[in-house]
């Protein structure tokens, strides 16, 4: 029988991953397999589990204690000659809000790397250059997925978050609530054509020589269309509305959401911007 509800699943901890088959890998790990196919310089397992460190751009004075851990942890791992302070002064406070924009960005393009392993594998599962299928729990047995299934992109979307796929988005009349896992053909995944597919999209193309993900290109994007200065007044509330309104000009509000926005208008901001001639970097010019 399938699965009644879903099962377990997170993709930071392998414990919730079913097993490898003889002729079939999970479709988790193929996502994994397939990004390396694409980046093997700068792919990373890790990324696509890791959840990044975010520090809210505010003054020293408003940061909570669990704010302060979050900048420590972020020191000891980007300034080493700063260490683990016990007492934080504004200087060491805007170089943990540094650290913590640069650690986003990085994270943003990993973002991105992983969005397009996955896409790679949709693409190829509807020209069925990959086989994809269902795993039953009764006997270990495979069942093909129709490549048709893989244009249905919310239902896909959904399927890339928990890797397993309801009985009533494949069978028709089937009971509500079954799950099955989802597995890709080995051969087919050893087999698939990178070189053509990173070729014939622009999304991906020479993935290895400084891939720019759809998040970041609007970030830079977005740097120049709202000119946040180093003087800036704007509050960081005030940049985050614009970064959602130029997302909505620009017709990328599907993948620009109200989270993002906010970390976006912290790393556009920079870590004194809106103090106007008060800011530190100001006072150096």
């Amino acid at each position: 029988m399938p699965q009644q509800g879903r099962f377990k699943f997170d993709w930071k901890d392998r414990s919730t991953w079913p097993p490898e088959g003889k002729d079939y890998v999970f479709l988790g790990d193929a996502v994994l397999q397939m990004g390396a196919k694409l980046w093997p310089e700068n792919w990373n397992d890790n990324d696509i589990k890791a959840t990044p460190l975010f520090l809210p751009d505010i003054p020293l004075a408003k940061a909570s204690g669990p704010q302060l851990a979050v900048a420590r942890i972020l020191l000891r791992e980007t300034r080493h000659d700063i260490s683990s302070p016990e007492h934080f002064t504004e200087e060491i406070w805007n170089e943990a809000l540094i650290a913590s924009r640069q650690q986003m960005l990085v994270h943003l393009e990993a973002e991105g790397r992983a969005k397009a392993a996955k896409e790679m594998i949709r693409k190829f599962s509807v020209q069925e250059a990959l086989l994809t299928a269902i795993r039953w729990e009764r006997d270990g047995s495979y069942s093909p997925l129709q490549s048709t299934l893989w244009t249905l992109l919310p239902k896909v979307q959904e399927w890339f978050q928990t890797c397993q796929v309801a009985s009533t988005d494949i069978f028709s009349g089937a009971s509500h609530g079954q799950y099955h896992w989802i597995y890709v053909s080995k051969r087919h995944l050893e087999n698939i054509p990178i070189a053509g597919a990173a070729s014939s999209s622009p999304s991906v193309a020479e993935p290895a020589k400084g891939h720019r993900s759809d998040y970041l290109q609007f970030l830079l994007a977005a740097a120049d269309a709202l000119n946040v200065t180093p003087d800036d007044e704007r509050l960081a509330k005030q940049v985050e509305a614009d970064v959602l309104a130029y997302a909505r000009n620009t017709g990328a509000a599907r993948i620009i959401t109200q989270t993002m926005a906010e970390k976006m208008a912290s790393i556009l901001r920079g870590s004194d911007a809106g103090a106007g001639k008060a800011s530190i970097r100001y006072k150096k010019k």
